[in-house]
């Protein structure tokens, strides 16, 4: 292949799987303690390390009144170019029924390792990564959607 018609073809594959990452500092996220209809919530950032041994970031947001107690989470996936902090556009409408909700950077966006997305194929081991985690250090969720 020449040069010119490598070239050519990166442009049409590479936007789709190294999109514009979305970059952000942890204040993006919001403050660590915070109230949404009258319920305390608190924010816990944690990393964890996918298959692929790359590290992806995670927040953690719940009812601080629910800290030790059962109570189901939301694992809130963003969209190809998005992040974590995308988790806040469902956390005015669950946190109030006492559901937490877990965002993550999967891997190749936002703060997490990685280069590339993968539209799904190594995302779905990340979430399966995350998953694994909240049940193992999270063990009084009592169910958690992804």
């Amino acid at each position: 292949m020449k040069q010119e018609e490598y070239k050519w073809n990166e442009k049409l594959w590479k936007p789709i799987i190294r999109p514009p990452r979305y970059s952000y500092k942890l204040s993006g996220l919001g403050s660590e303690a915070f109230m949404v209809q009258g319920v305390v919530v608190k924010r816990t950032d944690f990393s964890i390390k996918n298959n692929r041994n790359l590290l992806l970031q995670c927040s953690l947001f719940e009812p601080i009144k629910l800290k030790d107690k059962p109570h189901p989470c939301i694992i809130y996936l963003h969209g190809n170019s998005g992040c974590r902090i995308e988790s806040h556009s469902i956390i005015d409408y669950v946190i109030p029924s006492n559901i937490s909700v877990c965002g993550i950077d999967l891997s190749g966006s936002g703060q997490s390792q990685g280069e590339y997305i993968s539209l799904g194929y190594w995302e779905s081991e990340d979430v399966q990564c995350l998953y694994n985690y909240l049940r193992v250090e999270k063990v009084f969720m009592s169910s958690i959607k992804k």
